[in-house]
């Protein structure tokens, strides 16, 4: 394998233009090379053959690349300018508009240096395209203007690959949820839990309510327990539409009949505990315990607009 180093100035008699099959010729040891200095001996010596088609690939690249860079140069100092004349034809600038203003003379100057780089490697594309072989009278110039330009006959080395990005849907920040969260009128929250072992820490664990949170389930009947948060009612009160809409999701997320009218028992948070050795989701209620009804077909019409508030059980509370 060859080992690529930094193109140095060399003669035409020390290029070796590089073909499929072509080998490579020996560099002159420094005694033959009568006339010259030592320390030009020592330079052709060091000298490595060059691939004049990886050159000419590779300059076509950079000059490629050197003219959009001229293309955004150019257009940002003419967009400079431009801004430069507005605030000019301004009687009275604000502050802010001429401290955004950037330096239209250093956009000038760096759309200069681009200008000067292209037109330089322009030249070496042009120059490549004469050059057909190491005895062409312009190949030694067109090697050292590649090497002034820092153009090599070989790619860059391509950076690794970025991991690729496991599929599926995004790792959740923390433990599931026991609930979904939606909104009710006037911002205040409701939850729904979805499995049996959901609901038993829905309603029983303090870390997802509080002792005095409403909690509502559909009566005699499976189904979904129902948590309101008392801290987003206002003045800890609980309005009726809140009350409704919260027993149409204990509704939904149950096996009852939602044919006609449908019953939902409603307590305080404390009022629900876990007897032992029950099963998952069945929990007993204590003190007064209130009973609201709602019509289902009356009142379907709000699933709409709870449902559009649903965020999925993931995170943290």
């Amino acid at each position: 394998m060859l080992r690529r180093i930094a193109l140095r100035p060399v003669g035409a008699a020390h290029i070796n233009a590089l073909g499929p099959g072509t080998p490579r010729q020996p560099s002159a040891p420094p005694a033959a090379l009568h006339g010259s200095s030592p320390a030009a001996a020592a330079a052709a010596a060091g000298a490595r053959a060059v691939d004049l088609d990886g050159l000419r690939a590779e300059a076509a690249r950079v000059f490629s690349r050197a003219s959009k860079r001229l293309e955004k140069a150019r257009a940002r100092a003419a967009a400079c300018e431009q801004r430069k004349a507005e605030l000019l034809a301004d009687p009275a600038p604000s502050d802010a508009d001429l401290m955004a203003l950037p330096n239209c003379d250093e956009l000038a100057a760096q759309e200069a240096g681009e200008g000067e780089r292209e037109a330089a490697l322009g030249r070496l594309v042009e120059m490549l395209a004469e050059v057909d072989g190491p005895a062409h009278p312009r190949a030694g110039r067109a090697i050292e203007l590649a090497a002034e330009l820092q153009v090599n006959d070989f790619p860059p080395e391509r950076p690794p690959p970025a991991p690729r990005k496991p599929k599926g849907p995004p790792a959740s920040k923390g433990p599931r949820l026991p609930y979904r969260t939606y909104v009710s009128a006037g911002g205040a929250e409701i939850r729904v839990g979805r499995t049996a072992a959901e609901n038993d820490r829905l309603s029983c664990d303090a870390e997802h309510r509080d002792a005095d949170d409403w909690w509502m389930h559909a009566s005699g009947c499976p189904g979904s327990h129902v948590v309101i948060r008392a801290s987003t009612l206002a003045d800890g009160e609980l309005p009726r539409e809140v009350e409704v809409d919260a027993a149409m999701l204990a509704t939904k997320y149950s096996k009852a009949n939602p044919g006609g009218t449908v019953a939902v028992t409603l307590c305080r948070a404390r009022q629900v505990r876990k007897p032992a050795g029950a099963k998952p989701g069945l929990v007993q209620l204590s003190g007064a315990v209130r009973v609201v009804k709602v019509a289902w077909s009356k009142e379907q019409h709000r699933l709409d607009r709870l449902e559009a508030t649903a965020q999925p059980p993931s995170g943290q509370a």
